[in-house]
């Protein structure tokens, strides 16, 4: 049963969602995402939230133990550390009743986010012509003969004078796949629950292919899918041209519609059963997603600036009504403490983040008192990615290193400099020695270890059919 001090909580998360693909954040043009954009007229919208994680996994590592993902297991990403409790854990000790949905296998059990679910789907399950074509493609010579013909509108033509229906192999659930799974479990769920559901149509290949029916734009996703592989096999830095490029944009944020029409749904079901002012309701991004700004796409490569670091990141509290909006700048790490407060679980010390519950609750806004000076957010552990790289952030500065390169680090005024073009790193500075010390001070207790890893150690051992998955999805080239 709820009360005002266990009351239900819902975690929705979604691959690749960067700050500026929300309609309150970015109100240029027709907004892609109506739904939230109404949400949050009764939430607190967190204008500069930074994630900890360049890819999925370190990222939600991060948000689910309040802990950076170098922290755990001397920074091996293949599970959450054992000695580590997540948000699912200590809710579920708390007598929550939980489950999660997650559309990401690279967030899945392979990688022990299952822990502390009563209830928990990562959808092993492919498509019925996606496991053909995957088997069809180990045929030697296959993808050479076939993948011309799946480029021209006249196949698909041809498909459809045979009564037959032919899209890209889909390696992952849609939004509405997922959210129906999630709402069949919310339809029978005992309070108080913990609810977490991880989307990911953002998520390469921009998941419109679903809705396509017209031979010339399944021809073309085609196409965009051959793009694609010579942007991995250039580790991102692959320009596609002004056309594909402006297309891969148009699809990403009609996706956002998608996933803003099933929130919403969630949203309907929470009403419809009577919960709603019994329950509180996160919503962020894992990371963002490049298009191109600084020379790279997609997040494999992530450089760690605001389009791939800068998330959403809005939240309900039970019986909220009005709008709060906060300028200071948080971590992926308050999410879970924040949580556990409002569930009264008393927050473990091993946990680096803070609530933010004292700050929402006071309404203060004052960019005087800030929540977190600087934000860090790491890549590891990506085989097509750097060995380790790391960035610090505050609301005035930006300090970038990568252990590969380790004399070439990157400092920017962020005030001065928007476009954040000029590096004006100098070791002499008081500003570069600060941000060298706070490097040196995260990465001591875990860099002989991290450093012995393999960089595919997080992909390592997969199951063939898993991985064919990621592939498709761009996490193995």
């Amino acid at each position: 049963m709820t009360t005002p001090d266990r009351p239900n909580i819902i975690l929705l998360t979604n691959d690749c969602w960067r700050a500026d693909c929300l309609g309150v954040y970015n109100n240029i043009g027709e907004s892609p995402s109506p739904n939230l954009d109404r949400f949050c007229e009764q939430s607190a919208l967190f204008e500069q939230a930074i994630t900890c994680g360049g890819w999925t996994r370190p990222a939600m590592m991060a948000l689910f133990s309040s802990l950076y993902a170098s922290h755990h297991n001397g920074g091996s990403l293949k599970q959450i550390s054992p000695d580590v409790k997540t948000i699912s854990e200590l809710l579920q000790e708390a007598g929550y009743h939980t489950a999660g949905f997650t559309a990401n296998l690279v967030c899945g059990s392979s990688a022990g986010f299952q822990r502390g679910f009563d209830h928990f789907s990562d959808d092993r399950s492919q498509q019925t012509i996606a496991r053909l074509w995957n088997r069809l493609s180990k045929i030697r010579g296959f993808n050479r003969v076939a993948s011309p013909f799946m480029r021209l509108p006249l196949t698909y033509r041809l498909f459809q004078l045979l009564g037959l229906k032919f899209r890209l192999p889909e390696a992952t659930p849609s939004a509405r796949e997922i959210t129906d799974r999630a709402l069949a479990w919310l339809s029978d769920a005992q309070t108080p629950f913990f609810l977490w559901v991880h989307y990911i149509d953002l998520h390469w290949p921009y998941r419109l292919s679903r809705r396509q029916d017209h031979p010339k734009d399944l021809a073309q996703a085609w196409k965009d899918r051959r793009t694609y592989r010579q942007v991995m096999r250039s580790k991102g830095a692959y320009d596609p041209g002004e056309e594909t490029g402006k297309r891969w944009w148009t699809l990403y944020r009609e996706e956002m519609l998608s996933v803003d029409e099933n929130m919403q749904r969630i949203f309907e079901a929470v009403q419809q059963k009577g919960f709603w002012d019994q329950t509180a309701i996160a919503l962020t991004g894992d990371h963002g997603e490049e298009f191109y700004e600084r020379g790279t796409w997609a997040h494999s490569w992530n450089q760690l600036f605001d389009e791939g670091i800068q998330v959403p990141f809005i939240l309900r509290q039970p019986g909220q009504t009005q709008a709060q909006r906060v300028h200071q700048q948080v971590s992926h790490l308050e999410i879970t403490p924040t949580l556990l407060d409002l569930a009264s679980v008393a927050i473990p010390e091993t946990m680096l983040g803070r609530s933010l519950l004292d700050l929402l609750n006071a309404n203060k806004s004052s960019e005087n008192s800030p929540i977190r000076p600087y934000a860090l957010t790491e890549m590891l552990g990506h085989r097509n990615s750097f060995l380790y790289r790391m960035a610090l952030r505050s609301e005035n500065k930006r300090y970038i290193y990568n252990f590969e390169q380790a004399k070439d680090k990157q400092l920017y005024q962020r005030r001065q400099d928007p476009a954040e073009k000029h590096n004006v790193y100098d070791n002499h500075s008081p500003d570069a020695r600060q941000f060298d010390h706070m490097r040196l001070d995260h990465l001591a207790p875990v860099v002989p270890e991290m450093m012995e890893e393999k960089v595919e150690d997080a992909f390592a051992d997969l199951d063939p059919d898993v991985a064919e998955r990621l592939r498709d999805l761009g996490y193995l080239s």
